[in-house]
């Protein structure tokens, strides 16, 4: 259908984009296998915790004791409850080939991030044309990083488009690059040039288009 807009069919270029989407789902309810693994390793130390605590309050006051153990009897069976759920989610788990289950949203994973717990979303890409800002192409992924994104969105676009790719330095990729000089697409990605020397003053950060 683009091909027969004049507008859409006179593009010269695309210049794909991305943007971060919070899941309607809590960091609490995604699980990983360490994720997964942690959880059940805490519930089991608290468990033994509580265990020990039963066996020596045998040694207070007879009214004192009961209601203690009362109490803790109280404490164990809700781990039980929450062990016996998580034990549940890992046979799940054990059948999500991407390795991680969100029991809220089930599409939604984790994605990695500029901050240190990242974000149980999505990474949803665009593809704007630079003349007219429309967009040619898009596409919803679980990938944090934008590296192994332009090669896919560059030929999606290029279906509406004379293409052109240009892109920020967050998707340069060389095997992304020369995916897109295979397919007869010239892309222009800013490469950050980074150096171990760097710290030690003998290498200046600069860009370089290729």
């Amino acid at each position: 259908m683009a091909d027969q807009v004049p507008l859409i069919r006179t593009l010269t270029a695309g210049l794909p984009t991305s943007s971060s989407y919070k899941a309607v789902n809590a960091h609490d309810r995604n699980f990983t296998r360490g994720k997964l693994e942690q959880r059940l390793q805490e519930i089991d130390h608290c468990i033994e915790r509580y265990l020990s605590a039963m066996a020596t309050a045998d040694r207070q006051p007879a009214e004192i004791a009961e209601a203690r153990t009362t109490r803790l009897k109280q404490k164990m069976a809700t781990l039980q409850a929450r062990l016996d759920k998580l034990k549940h989610i890992q046979v799940q788990l054990e059948r999500e080939p991407a390795g991680q289950i969100s029991l809220t949203d089930p599409d939604a994973r984790a994605m990695a991030t500029s901050t240190s717990r990242g974000l149980v979303g999505y990474n949803v890409q665009t593809a704007v044309d630079t003349q007219h800002h429309l967009i040619v192409a898009h596409e919803v992924t679980n990938q944090g990083s934008d590296r192994r994104q332009l090669a896919k969105m560059a030929k999606d676009a290029r279906q509406a488009t004379h293409l052109q790719a240009i892109a920020d330095r967050g998707y340069f990729h060389g095997e992304e690059v020369w995916a897109c000089a295979e397919a007869g697409m010239v892309s222009l990605v800013s490469k950050q040039m980074t150096s171990a020397a760097k710290a030690e003053g003998a290498f200046r950060q600069s860009r370089l288009y290729i």
